[in-house]
């Protein structure tokens, strides 16, 4: 499974190739896509029907906003911090 960092930058670049903004989902999609994850680390659960995936996800969203390199916008949006 990818390290916090790496999820960071990985939603970073997501942001970025997305012009500035983008929601959970698509940020999964992005990662999925651009990470070349195996199917066990994209279908691994982790409770209930959350994968662990995105559970790391939403904790490398939480670091990144903490560290300043994002903001939340709306319910499951986020922008990339105008000043990166």
């Amino acid at each position: 499974m990818p390290s916090t960092n790496l999820l960071i930058q990985s939603i970073i670049d997501c942001l970025k190739q997305m012009g500035g903004k983008a929601s959970n989902q698509q940020m999964l999609r992005w990662v999925i896509e651009n990470m070349q994850l195996s199917e066990v680390q994209i279908g691994l659960i982790r409770a209930g029907k959350r994968t662990e995936l995105e559970y790391r996800l939403a904790w490398a969203r939480t670091a990144a906003r903490k560290k300043g390199l994002i903001d939340r916008v709306g319910p499951s949006i986020w922008s990339l911090k105008t000043d990166l």
